[in-house]
Parts: C-alpha cells; sequence; structure tokens
C-alpha cells in the first residue's frame, strides 16, 4: 500500500492510499469524506485504464489531480482514460 498526505488549494489535507496492484485510490479529507478512483491494468499495452472516478461529496478541491500524480509517481506508467460513449478512441492523462 502506497500512502501520501497532500495539502490541498484550500489549505485542508487529504490522505491518498494507493493498493499494491495500483487499481483502486482511496483518498480521505481531514473533515472525514472520502472518493475513490478505479483503474484497469492491462498487462499486454503496460498501462493502467482510468475506469471510475467517484468524488461526488470533495469536488473542486484538486483531489483527483493530485491522486493521478501520485499514482504516476508510484507507478511510473501511462494513465489513459476514454469517453463514456462507446467510441475506442484513448487519450493519455497527463498531469
Amino acid at each position: 500500500m502506497f500512502n501520501k498526505t497532500v495539502q490541498l488549494i484550500d489549505s485542508s489535507k487529504v490522505v491518498i492510499s494507493i493498493n499494491d496492484e495500483g487499481e483502486e485510490i482511496l483518498a480521505v479529507t481531514d473533515d472525514g469524506k472520502k472518493g475513490t478512483i478505479t483503474l484497469n491494468f492491462d498487462s499486454e499495452s503496460d498501462y493502467f485504464h482510468l475506469t471510475d472516478l467517484s468524488f461526488e461529496n470533495i469536488k473542486h478541491r484538486g483531489i483527483g489531480k493530485e491522486s493521478i500524480k501520485f499514482h504516476k509517481e508510484c507507478f511510473d506508467l501511462p494513465i489513459i482514460a476514454t469517453p463514456n460513449d462507446g467510441q475506442k478512441e484513448m487519450m493519455e492523462v497527463i498531469l
């Protein structure tokens, strides 16, 4: 498990935890609110595919960006996301 405490743009703090496989990110704010990011690892292409981003109660505070940056620090692999419209286009998440 990888853990990091980050100070956000509003001066609050969040603890970001990533499981050993890199497929789940949990963020918990200092006021106890939680958010998650789910990724799937593609071993053939050597990248992570972002499949779910759930920060409903803690939006617009920079937590998603900090979580993805921390994931890239830990695993040093591309993270891609695809539109949720059935299209096959892929785009790399770049931070």
